[in-house]
Order: structure tokens, then sequence, then C-alpha cells
């Protein structure tokens, strides 16, 4: 075997270490992006229940976001309240949706969560406070949702109902 030959299995050897790391590498960086992705889906709904369940166990919130969504008049505090009550629920949809778009969440559980954001905004007076308010909130996550609820006009029926509200007045 001459220095030649030495050389060509020397270059053999060092490529395939090279391709062997870089899978290697590559499998690492797979399993760290499901670990990632597994936190921030856990994460997301961790926080989600957190909400829901202060919500259903408070029930001067619920009382209050039931008022609101049947265009009651609120008190200066309770519109404080209220405000500060859709920030938080629609500021955490912003959230999945972020993480949506970093390829951080699953798209089975993100369109879980976005179908639940029709309950937050589809009634006349969350809908119409999610326009008044938009401009709290990324561009693109307003434009996501305003498409979302346009085409889910039959929600904004049922939870119509659901708060006895009339659809169709007069």
């Amino acid at each position: 075997m001459n220095l030649d030959m030495a050389a060509n299995y020397a270059d053999v050897v060092g490529g395939i270490a090279v391709i062997t790391s870089l899978i290697y590498v590559g499998i690492q960086i797979r399993r760290n992006t499901m670990v990632s992705q597994g936190i921030a889906t856990q994460q997301t709904f961790a926080s989600t229940q957190t909400i829901y369940s202060w919500h259903a166990e408070d029930s001067g919130a619920s009382e209050l976001y039931t008022r609101f969504n049947q265009g009651e008049k609120l008190t200066t505090a309770e519109q404080v309240r209220m405000i500060h009550l859709m920030l938080g629920m629609v500021e955490q949809y912003q959230v999945y949706f972020i993480l949506n778009k970093l390829n951080m969440m699953d798209k089975e559980s993100f369109d879980s969560f976005f179908r639940k954001i029709l309950l937050v905004l589809s009634t006349p007076a969350a809908k119409h406070w999610f326009t008044t308010n938009k401009n709290f909130f990324r561009r693109d996550f307003v434009d996501y949702v305003e498409n979302l609820l346009d085409e889910n006009p039959q929600v904004f029926i049922a939870l119509e109902q659901f708060y006895g509200l009339d659809s169709n007045p007069g």
C-alpha cells in the first residue's frame, strides 16, 4: 500500500465520520425540537386550563362575562375588569399563534385551541371588542382571527342563542 492509497482511505473514512456525525446531530436536533414542542404544548394546555378554571370558579367573572356578552351596561370598574379579562384571553391565543408560527406546536393542538377562540370572540359584544382593540395584537394574528371568525358564522348563532341574544332582531 502506498502513501496515496492510504491518503484516499483516510479521506473516505473521514468523509464517513463527517456524514455520521451530521446524521447524529440531525437526529439530536429533531429530538430537541420534539421536546421543545412538547413543553410548549404542555405549558399552553396548562395556562389555558388555569384560565378556564379561574373563570369557572370565579362566579363574578362568569357573571361579568355573561353580562358583557348580553350587551348589558357595565360600571366603569366592571368595564376595566372586562378589558383585562378579554385582553388576557385573547393574548393567550396570540401566544398559541406565535408558537404555531415557530413550529413549536403541532397542527392538531393549534387547531383545537383556535376553535376555542370562536367561543371567546363570537358574540356581537366580544367581536366588537376585538375589532375595537385589535391594534393591541400582532397584525398577522388579527388577520388570522378575523378570517376564522368570518368563516364560522354558525358559531355566532349558537352562542347568541346560548346567551339569550336575538341574532335576527325585529
